[in-house]
């Protein structure tokens, strides 16, 4: 069977894409720090499935996941794990930076240095146009990052693809924009804006 590794199980994505690769047969660790140890609600269904595993770790500490991905040994890794508020990445600079941005080379760093070719996925955000003039955009529009996260993001990319070119590993992603689910938190503007209208249709 393999076996997959999601950083950021807890939150939306990592959550859904653990259900996913369950379905595919896949044996799923996730990632778990100590803060987030109390924030499962969104994987309780997942903890009695025999082919879903939590472990311990902290993607900001290099020592703690080359442990991780030495102990699962995945066949593919998905990271969904970062600092992912706009807002806060303004009050918090240098900790988003390092959450979304040097945790992502510490991963390849990892990565380029085993024998095994692990795939990994990395998320981008659409926030790396920023402001563009155009009314389209795709993998060519130049990117134009107009916050800490979306500085982040773009660093992330510039990442992968230069470890892909250069000690040929196997880093991909997607440009993710907007995207909402039930198990979106209440901390996000369309969340935001969907609960105050039915409240205010239910008054």
């Amino acid at each position: 069977m393999k076996k997959a590794l999601i950083l950021g199980v807890t939150g939306q994505d990592g959550s859904y894409i653990s259900e996913f690769l369950i379905k595919k047969k896949y044996i799923v660790f996730g990632l778990i720090r100590k803060s987030a140890t109390g924030n499962k609600k969104n994987i309780l269904h997942l903890l009695k499935n025999k082919n879903f595993n939590l472990i311990r770790g902290d993607i900001t500490d290099p020592i703690s996941l080359n442990y991780v991905i030495n102990n699962c040994n995945p066949d593919e890794i998905y990271n969904f794990a970062d600092q992912d508020h706009v807002g806060w990445s303004y009050v918090i600079p240098s900790y988003s930076m390092k959450v979304t941005a040097l945790s992502v080379i510490d991963i390849l760093e990892i990565l380029k240095k085993k024998k095994k070719k692990i795939k990994f996925f990395q998320p981008i955000s659409s926030n790396i146009f920023g402001l563009t003039t155009t009314k389209k955009q795709n993998e060519n529009t130049p990117y134009n990052p107009n916050s800490i996260y979306a500085l982040a993001k773009t660093t992330a990319l510039y990442a992968c693809k230069m470890y892909n070119r250069i000690y040929n590993t196997h880093a991909c992603g997607a440009i993710f924009y907007n995207h909402e689910s039930p198990r979106r938190t209440s901390e996000y503007v369309s969340k935001k804006i969907i609960e105050q209208s039915v409240e205010i249709y239910l008054k």
